[in-house]
């Protein structure tokens, strides 16, 4: 089995077969004794947004639990592929065509222009595809302890 990337979650709401997680957001600050950095000031920007999503409802979880859901490794590789990498393929492919047919320096910047939104139409178009959705939807892989309750071991 690939690696997973995990996060924890609290269950906010279920809805039958399904459930509502909260992430809480995550940031570089205050893990270093810079003040004044780039991050720090970027988080302060955007604030303190949670995530929330819907998940199918697995494990019988209550709400007010804690779980931990996951996504593939893979996943992660190939959804940065198709946001990034085939953009700016695309853009180099039609900048090189625009090149090599000799076009002037105005229409080599709109053909490069032109691939890149050619090739963020069809990273979106693919990643909206109902299909793949599913396989990049995180799943629910376990429910944390409730933290209140405290187990004794003896001898």
């Amino acid at each position: 089995m690939s690696a997973m990337l995990e996060e924890t979650a609290t269950v906010i709401r279920t809805e039958g077969e399904w459930l509502w997680v909260e992430t809480a957001p995550k940031s570089a600050c205050s893990h270093c004794s810079a003040s004044g950095c780039s991050s720090s000031v970027i988080g302060k920007a955007f604030g303190n947004r949670r995530n929330r999503m819907r998940l199918r409802n697995t494990l019988d979880v209550q709400t007010g639990q804690q779980v931990v859901i996951g996504i593939p490794e893979q996943v992660l590789v190939s959804v940065s592929f198709r946001a990034y990498l085939a953009p700016l393929l695309t853009m180099l492919l039609f900048g090189a065509m625009a090149v090599s047919a000799g076009m002037s320096e105005i229409l080599q910047v709109l053909f490069v222009l032109a691939g890149l939104f050619i090739g963020l139409s069809l990273a979106g178009r693919v990643g909206m595809n109902p299909a793949s959705s599913r396989r990049y939807s995180p799943r629910l892989l376990q429910v944390l302890p409730d933290p209140g309750i405290s187990i004794e071991l003896t001898r």
